[in-house]
């Protein structure tokens, strides 16, 4: 059975549960490479580096930017090249507030530990980017999708390196996935591509 029939079955809260589920997954994943490639709890709490200006310029700045140009793309592009099957739909529509924060934070949280505070700094940001891309299986057969997935995936391994801040891509993952979650929830994605559907 194909994951989109998979989660044709899924009611939307069991969707998200699956997410917070495959969530703790990577973080255990996160906690025991992190046990193995780092000598000390020092070297943890080195990567996160609490400096509010850096963080809300280059973290929620980064990620309104990023939101930005998604919808300008929206805006010219005929959104079937958007598609991903109606999951983003399914997950967000009628999500309450306090979910979606829930939800999204867990998300970034998670992965840019993962990705970018244990990967990337064991083994750079092609094989971090890499293997990001890979974990999201269900954009790797849409072209679009997966083409803003890898420039994404390097965004906020650049913004890491440059700062070497992990708070910073968390806030920027956190700001993009919350946003857009918003905007789904709200049906505004809806009124502002809906009429280009025909296309």
């Amino acid at each position: 059975m194909k994951q989109s029939d998979i989660i044709a079955t899924m009611t939307p809260k069991e969707l998200r549960l699956n997410i917070v589920y495959s969530q703790l997954f990577l973080c255990v994943i996160a906690t025991v490479l992190a046990l193995f490639f780092f000598n000390s709890i020092d070297d943890w709490t080195n990567l996160f580096k609490f400096k509010l200006k850096e963080i809300i310029v280059y973290g929620f700045g980064a990620g309104f930017v990023v939101v930005i140009l998604e919808l300008v793309l929206y805006l010219i592009i005929p959104n079937r090249y958007f598609d991903d099957g109606g999951i983003n739909q399914k997950i967000f529509e009628h999500c309450p507030i306090s979910e979606l924060i829930v939800l999204t934070l867990c998300i970034a949280i998670t992965e840019e530990f993962l990705f970018r505070g244990v990967l990337q700094t064991n083994f750079g940001l092609v094989i971090a980017s890499v293997l990001f891309i890979l974990a999201h299986t269900r954009y790797l057969r849409r072209p679009l999708l997966l083409s803003l997935l890898i420039i994404l995936s390097i965004y906020l391994g650049l913004l890491y390196e440059w700062t070497g801040n992990l708070f910073v891509p968390i806030a920027t993952h956190f700001t993009i996935d919350f946003i857009l979650g918003l905007l789904i929830r709200s049906n505004k994605w809806g009124a502002i591509y809906g009429p280009k559907q025909a296309k």
